[in-house]
């Protein structure tokens, strides 16, 4: 439908003037569920780039919607949903289909492959990782990132269509948490490759480094800037020993 092309266009324009920031060798890869409606949001989002800005799209069978069985007709969709409500909506398991634990379990895989990629280094520090999924599935990759309960999972609502929801690499928040978290330290104890965009170590805890956008937490309803890591979305004020004095990083 064209609107819903329009849309991928405009969350494409976005996501390339984001991408430009990091320079002229920046670039996407791109990974997509597999259904129809995520591969052709991957089009239009993919199209606005010149050719070489995109090194790959990837198909991952993972990253799709969660299934609500083989067939569906409507008067049994409509007792499926009373029942789920009567049993826990994030447990409940559709017949032939999955429940939202089964939909946890496939983006762990997902996302623990992912997040084994960036730390080995697959990815230059150019590179910009752009995931075309579904409504329940981001919600669900966002609750195992940020290990959200699943009390809070379920008041969390879906962003609109086509709306980017962007985590980004932000060290000095991840170093700030720490510091909220363990008490003082010093910056220049710090892993020198904790500053490294392109420097890897197998040990280092690569969720930390990234955090989620005021903005986009404001897409979606129900997220606090405390369920995803503290100082997400705000800015953080480092105090060092020798003054009381707020000293925000720039």
């Amino acid at each position: 439908p064209r609107e819903g092309y329009a849309k991928a266009t405009r969350a494409g324009e976005y996501i390339a003037e984001q991408i430009e920031k990091d320079g002229p060798s920046a670039h996407a890869h791109i990974y997509m569920s597999p259904y129809r409606r995520s591969v052709q949001t991957a089009e239009g989002i993919a199209n606005v780039f010149p050719k070489a800005k995109v090194r790959r799209r990837q198909q991952d069978v993972q990253l799709r919607e969660q299934d609500f069985g083989n067939f569906q007709d409507l008067d049994r969709s409509q007792r499926d949903m009373r029942e789920r409500l009567r049993f826990g909506r994030f447990y409940y398991r559709f017949q032939n289909g999955e429940s939202g634990a089964d939909v946890y379990d496939r983006i762990t895989g997902f996302q623990d492959h992912l997040v084994r990629d960036i730390t080995a280094g697959r990815f230059s520090g150019s590179t910009t990782l752009v995931l075309v999924t579904h409504g329940l599935a981001l919600r669900v990759f966002l609750m195992r990132w940020f290990h959200l309960t699943v009390e809070e999972f379920l008041q969390v609502y879906n962003p609109n269509n086509a709306k980017p929801i962007i985590l980004e690499r932000d060290v000095e928040n991840a170093l700030c948490n720490l510091e909220q978290k363990t008490g003082k330290f010093e910056k220049e104890d710090m892993p020198s490759h904790w500053f490294d965009a392109d420097a890897t170590a197998p040990w280092r805890h690569t969720k930390s480094l990234y955090r989620i956008r005021q903005e986009s937490i404001e897409q979606l309803s129900g997220l606090t800037s405390d369920m995803c890591g503290g100082c997400c979305g705000e800015t953080c004020e480092l105090f060092d020993d020798q003054s009381t004095k707020p000293q925000p990083f720039d």
